[in-house]
């Protein structure tokens, strides 16, 4: 799904990038270019392009959380997690969720020439992956003063498992070319199928 309007390209930094992990049905009004959802077993999940962040909403079982990456601060009793700007801190979370969902991100900050190669693992892993339990979002922006078009890309996918553990994995890129910066995210999370709340 795509907004109508294009939203011109602004020159934002990399270095304000901020995770939050948000409990419930949380709402965001900002323009949204890309949006998927799949659902699988007891899992629905929901992805979404939104300006130049990602934002994942998850509901499994009865749990709703949202995993919000943008260049934007939010105060929330509702927060789960949280961890940025970027310029202070590329790190990572890992919390146990509702006593039967595990949850680990980790993000990191390359340089363009480093980032350009995950781009290119990232979008060969995307041709592996396409199928029912696979989300694939690619949004291109207008190019800004250096001509270099920027991009959004946000994969999920949902492994077969025949283990006690469903899981679920999330790759997204977004590229800065004014700063010559690729930031990259990878989420992990793990739900213990024997947990019956």
């Amino acid at each position: 799904m795509k907004n109508r309007k294009e939203l011109a390209y602004k020159d934002l930094s990399a270095d304000d990038l901020r995770l939050h992990l948000i409990e419930g049905d949380f709402h965001l009004d900002y323009p949204i270019f890309e949006k998927e959802k799949i659902s699988v077993n007891d899992i629905e999940i929901n992805a979404t392009i939104i300006g130049y962040s990602h934002w994942i909403k998850f509901r499994i079982r009865d749990k709703i959380f949202n995993e919000l990456f943008a260049n934007m601060r939010l105060s929330s009793q509702d927060m789960l997690g949280s961890f940025g700007h970027l310029k202070q801190s590329i790190g990572s979370l890992n919390l146990l969720l509702y006593g039967f969902i595990n949850y680990r991100l980790n993000v990191n900050n390359y340089s363009w020439e480093e980032g350009e190669e995950f781009i290119h693992s990232l979008k060969s892993q995307m041709t592996e992956n396409q199928g029912g339990g696979a989300i694939i979002l690619v949004h291109k922006f207008p190019a800004g003063r250096d001509s270099i078009i920027p991009k959004t890309i946000v994969s999920v996918t949902i492994p077969n498992t025949t283990s006690g553990m469903e899981k679920i994995k999330i790759d997204t890129i977004h590229t800065y070319p004014t700063e010559r910066k690729v930031v990259v995210s990878a989420t992990e999370i793990e739900i213990n199928k024997s947990i019956n709340l």
